[in-house]
């Protein structure tokens, strides 16, 4: 037999030799040491509570966040210009900002999203946040103009000067064929264009 420490409680508690020694001089010892997410190995968020959940997401945004006077910034990676926690979707949060909301004011209620007031989208300082719809999200972007347009588009082919150049040509009666393939983009590019469906902000 040999003597060893239970991790949980302290208590010394003996193992056969041939017996592989447990971290936990009982079962109870192991099971309350797997409800504290801490000294966890396997975290099963179904049996969780609320609590545990907003705990680890606690932790897993304190390791990441940078916290400044103003915005926050995010030393752990950036998906499509937002921060990004390395826990779980079903935990509440796997965005920095939204882990934010969550630590700071509490559940996300159904059908609403966690938008920014300083435009930052890596920002998680929760004075910066407010919890709103998609609708207000798009309604809050086209009043501060913070859509993309023109050659700000990431897809774009054509910059405001090429289009200006379109467009004069239009004017004097070019081909649209012709100055699609002049600008290697499609016919319907020329099309819309011609017709005021894209690039309005470029005028003549």
């Amino acid at each position: 037999m040999k003597n060893y420490t239970c991790k949980k409680c302290g208590k010394l508690y003996k193992v056969e030799n041939w017996r592989k020694p447990s971290s936990y001089c009982s079962l109870n010892c192991k099971e309350k040491s797997a409800s504290t997410w801490l000294l966890k190995t396997s975290f099963k968020i179904n049996e969780a509570t609320e609590k545990e959940k907003i705990e680890r997401i606690k932790i897993n945004f304190e390791n990441l966040v940078i916290r400044k006077n103003d915005c926050w910034d995010w030393k752990g990676k950036i998906e499509k210009g937002y921060p990004v926690m390395t826990c779980r979707k079903a935990l509440g949060a796997n965005r920095g900002h939204r882990a934010s909301w969550i630590i700071h004011n509490g559940k996300i209620p159904e059908g609403l999203s966690v938008l920014h007031k300083c435009d930052n989208k890596i920002c998680t300082n929760p004075d910066h946040l407010f919890l709103g719809t998609n609708q207000d999200n798009v309604n809050d972007m086209l009043s501060k103009k913070r859509n993309p347009i023109g050659s700000n588009i990431g897809t774009s082919k054509l910059n405001e000067d090429q289009v200006k150049e379109i467009k004069i040509s239009l004017s004097q009666d070019d081909t649209i064929t012709h100055i699609a393939k002049k600008y290697s983009v499609t016919k319907q590019a020329i099309f819309l264009i011609k017709n005021g469906k894209t690039w309005k902000h470029v005028t003549l």
